[in-house]
């Protein structure tokens, strides 16, 4: 969800990316039925692969000349500042919960720290960095300068060895399936880099969009297996498929117009995607406390998660009005 501007703005890509962190809060939310469950089917293989492909391709648009300073320094503003206090905040939430049940609370700190332990969906920033670090490395590679090639092998030795330790320690969401699913959404993030810039054939793109989401739930429909293969595990094939359909139609289709506030409230995504976990554990606190057992059914579920969506947008809202705030949750 990083981005850099190099082009006016692209509402459809703000509004796939809305959509795609209100799917994320569904992912989160409980399912008492199977009903309720095909919510979270319907949008596993899109929300997270959407992010981190759209977030690449504009990465790797940005580095046309990596001025390396000023990179490192939007990074850390726009990425590595909000996640360690998110880090922070969501690893006090847990101490303090398990201090009311007064349960002992055990951890490996540099999980939290470096994979993104301390909430569920915390892990996304950490694969993200991966791959924006060997993108970056590849570019560095392919330079003239001695000099850059050399930033650009140790970049590369540094974000192999990161994705390796999280495979090895079966860190959250990290499993060898890693090694291939990296270098595809490099590959076809860099491929989507060219479509983007060069604005050809977008006809093409689109139709072939639309028909890779088609094939996206034929693979549902037909339930596959999952196995433990590695690169045609089902669940990654299914991801790179969904990622790669949304982020086509999200970068060729013909941008929407729509009025400003409601572009304003999809510019939200980031700091919605950091943040609902506060209110589904507020929630859910507020519920146990009162002794209301929730029965997530589709529709419970789904006006759960609207609630959990208003009340990030609104706390994003208020975020942005204070300005220390807004630099260290949300990188602006």
């Amino acid at each position: 969800m990083s981005r850099i501007a190099i082009k006016e703005r692209n509402s459809n890509i703000d509004l796939v990316k809305f959509i795609c962190a209100f799917g994320v809060i569904c992912i989160h939310t409980n399912s008492s039925t199977a009903n309720a469950a095909l919510i979270v089917e319907f949008f596993l293989p899109l929300c997270v692969p959407f992010f981190l492909l759209s977030a690449l391709v504009f990465f790797i648009v940005g580095l046309k000349k990596p001025d390396l300073y000023s990179l490192a320094n939007k990074i850390s503003t726009r990425i590595i500042i909000p996640y360690f206090f998110w880090t922070a905040i969501y690893f006090l939430l847990i101490v303090m919960k398990h201090l009311a049940k007064n349960e002992s609370y055990s951890n490996d700190w540099w999980k939290i720290l470096f994979f993104g332990e301390s909430a569920v969906q915390l892990y996304y920033i950490p694969k993200m960095l991966i791959m924006e670090g060997i993108a970056l490395s590849v570019v560095l590679l392919l330079n003239q300068n001695n000099k850059r090639r050399y930033t650009g092998a140790i970049l590369f030795l540094f974000s192999s060895a990161w994705l390796l330790l999280g495979i090895k320690n079966k860190c959250f969401s990290f499993s060898e399936a890693d090694f291939a699913m990296t270098a595809l959404y490099l590959v076809l993030a860099f491929a989507i880099s060219k479509i983007y810039e060069h604005n050809e054939h977008k006809n093409i793109f689109i139709i072939l969009g639309f028909l890779l989401l088609l094939s996206l739930f034929l693979f549902k429909y037909l339930h596959f297996d999952n196995n433990n293969g590695l690169l045609f595990n089902t669940n990654g094939l299914m991801s790179i498929i969904g990622g790669l359909s949304l982020t086509l139609l999200a970068f060729t289709l013909p941008s929407l117009n729509f009025p400003k506030r409601i572009e304003i409230i999809f510019g939200f995504s980031y700091g919605i995607y950091l943040s609902h976990i506060l209110f589904l554990e507020a929630f859910e606190f507020i519920l146990n406390h009162f002794r209301i057992n929730l029965f997530y059914d589709f529709w419970t579920k789904l006006i759960f998660s609207i609630c959990v969506l208003v009340s990030s947008i609104l706390f994003v809202f208020l975020v942005k009005k204070v300005s220390i705030l807004k630099r260290v949750l949300l990188g602006e």
